[in-house]
């Protein structure tokens, strides 16, 4: 490397021999008459008392005025009489002290007949004092394209994901997935140059057009903007790359490098079912709390193709729609994984407790003559004011029988104070002439003269009815059913024979047995 010195010495011996008749040869000359002025105004400030230690130097880069060549140039001058000289000066003193005795001057530039520096090679090359990059620096320095604008994003939560289609039945997955999001905030914002990320793939919003959710409106992203195939539904974007996983999946929404909200969604503890889209519940739409499975309930309405979801579409509560799936939403009391009640959460997904009692055995036909074992019945009193749903419950006997009443409405309701009729036969013509409630059908048989009678909820018994005719008070009743008197209608009372009796042949059906199922009872002698 040369000195501060050095450099001096050698851009003001190029200047000498390379300038003539101030005509430049090339733009690179011109800059280095730049870099020569400011190399004689550094050797003036360096002082004449340093050049004889600078012609001394012994090392390889050194030089001395013998290497000046034709030019010649009496170092002295720069620090005799002439210091602080103008450059003009210097030079003219410079071009007169050619030695070679040739008298034809050649004009303009001319490098010397010898390579006394070869200014490719230097450490201190063209293109530096030129000011053009070196090699290594033209791709730093190249402009290239400029850089995308920062997009001006909304704080986190802004845009909430409050639909997901992550299993269409009806279309295939590539054509049908979609997913929801709402605006939160009252400003308007604009999608363009976002960032959607799901399964480790990336689609990235296009920026040259403009995307704008307002507030509190939903924009809906699409496998397939087409609704011939996407299942029917009207989509804002096509997306392409990703895919939204059926047993286990996430979502994530990105401006630039903010995550804006992100959904993960799996098969255990999310209520998931193919062909219908999971919904937030709107009472919940929150960024934070749409990261729980409780929060969300599997869609029931019908779209166009048959699949169940609302893209696009303002979310209902979800409310009764979630019971039975598994999940135990905030709105539940109890979740059991199905929607029958009778085991301690009922179809609503409300808590379901019964008191010991709270239904009465009060009338059971068990030797029929019309119609033989159809005409079996047993009659049921709800004792309290409030309806008693009893799809769920047990009815057995002590030993093999037993039956649990499970409606295909789902649902079996005695009214308040009211009576209902379970049946081993539901046709009036073959049971003896009445209309059952429900029907139990070959599974629970009556014996005699003795038999048990137990209904149960939940495993708790909350009446039961151990008969023995002919024993303990128990009446004979062939041809007609046991009644319990009407004053004495009690879970505790009806355990004795005392207190029931043969129904009174007045009472008879269209088939001649005596019974009054599903009407009231009359008192016993």
């Amino acid at each position: 490397m040369y000195s501060l010195k050095q450099l001096a010495w050698k851009c003001r011996y190029e200047l000498v021999c390379n300038f003539g008749g101030f005509a430049m040869q090339s733009t690179k000359t011109m800059v280095r008459v730049g870099w020569v002025f400011l190399s004689w105004l550094a050797f003036m400030m360096l002082g004449c008392s340093d050049y004889q230690g600078y012609t001394s130097a012994t090392s390889d880069n050194a030089f001395n005025q013998d290497d000046l060549g034709i030019c010649n140039l009496d170092l002295a001058q720069l620090c005799g009489p002439n210091k602080g000289d103008d450059l003009a000066e210097v030079l003219e003193v410079a071009a007169a002290s050619d030695p070679s005795g040739d008298e034809e001057k050649v004009v303009g530039p001319q490098r010397p007949p010898f390579d006394l520096i070869d200014w490719e090679s230097e450490t201190v090359d063209e293109s530096e004092e030129a000011g053009e990059p070196s090699v290594g620096e033209e791709d730093s320095l190249d402009e290239g394209e400029p850089d995308a604008p920062r997009l001006d994003c909304p704080v986190p939560g802004a845009l909430v994901i409050t639909e997901i289609m992550p299993d269409p039945a009806m279309v295939a997955d590539t054509d049908g997935e979609y997913f929801e999001i709402t605006s939160v905030i009252g400003d308007p914002i604009d999608l363009a140059g976002w960032t959607i990320t799901s399964q480790g793939k990336t689609f990235q919003i296009p920026r040259d057009e403009s995307f704008v959710v307002g507030d509190g409106r939903t924009f809906v992203f699409v496998a397939k903007m087409d609704p011939g195939k996407n299942g029917g539904i009207q989509g804002d974007l096509e997306w392409s790359a990703i895919r939204l996983g059926n047993k286990a999946g996430n979502i994530a929404l990105w401006c630039e490098d903010s995550l804006i909200d992100q959904v993960a969604w799996d098969a255990v503890t999310w209520p998931l079912a193919a062909g219908r889209a999971l919904v937030l519940d709107p009472a919940f739409t929150d960024a934070v709390l749409n990261d729980q499975p409780e929060y969300w309930c599997l869609e029931s309405e019908v779209f166009s193709s048959g699949d169940r979801g609302s893209p696009g579409v303002k979310n209902k509560r979800c409310g009764g729609n979630s019971c039975g799936d598994k999940v135990h939403q905030v709105w539940e009391d109890c979740e059991d994984g199905n929607q029958l009640p009778g085991d301690g959460c009922d179809a609503k997904c409300k808590i379901e407790s019964f008191e010991v009692g709270s239904v009465v055995i009060t009338e059971f036909h068990h030797t029929p003559v019309a119609g033989g074992s159809n005409g079996e019945f047993v009659e049921l009193k709800n004792m309290t004011d409030k309806p008693i749903d009893i799809a769920g419950w047990e009815l057995s006997d002590a030993k093999r029988d037993r039956v649990r009443i499970l409606p295909d409405s789902g649902s079996l309701v005695i009214e308040p104070q009211g009576l209902l009729v379970l049946a081993k036969n539901g046709d009036p013509k073959v049971n003896g002439g009445f209309a059952p409630d429900w029907v139990y059908g070959g599974r629970f048989t009556m014996a005699a003269p003795n038999d048990e009678i137990i209904l149960s909820w939940n495993g708790t018994v909350i009446d039961e009815v151990r008969y023995e005719i002919g024993v303990n008070d128990w009446p004979a009743a062939k041809g007609a059913s046991v009644n319990l008197d009407v004053s004495c209608i009690d879970h505790e009372f009806n355990d004795w024979g005392f207190f029931w009796c043969a129904t009174w042949a007045d009472h008879r059906l269209p088939g001649g047995d005596a019974a009054t199922p599903g009407t009231a009872n009359h008192t016993c002698p």
